[in-house]
C-alpha cells in the first residue's frame, strides 16, 4: 500500500500531456491494482490547420505500445 498511486494521481502527474488513454483497477490474474496511461505531447498547430476550421483530429500511432 506505501506504493500504490492515490486516486487521480497518475493523472496528475501527466496533466500537461493529451491523454489517449487511462485504466485504473484491480486485475485477478495475477491479483493486482493497474494504472496505466497513454498520454501524448500536443504538438504546435501548423498553419494549415489555423485557417481551416474543421480541421482533422490528429491521429496518434499506437503499433508500437505493448502490454
Amino acid at each position: 500500500p506505501d506504493f500504490l498511486l492515490q486516486n487521480g494521481e497518475l493523472l496528475q502527474a501527466f496533466a500537461g500531456l493529451r491523454v489517449v488513454a487511462f485504466e485504473d483497477g484491480y486485475e485477478q490474474e495475477p491479483a493486482r491494482f493497474v494504472q496505466r496511461l497513454v498520454a501524448v505531447r500536443q504538438a504546435a498547430p501548423t498553419a494549415l490547420e489555423l485557417g481551416s476550421s474543421a480541421s482533422p483530429r490528429p491521429r496518434y500511432s499506437l503499433g508500437g505500445l505493448t502490454r
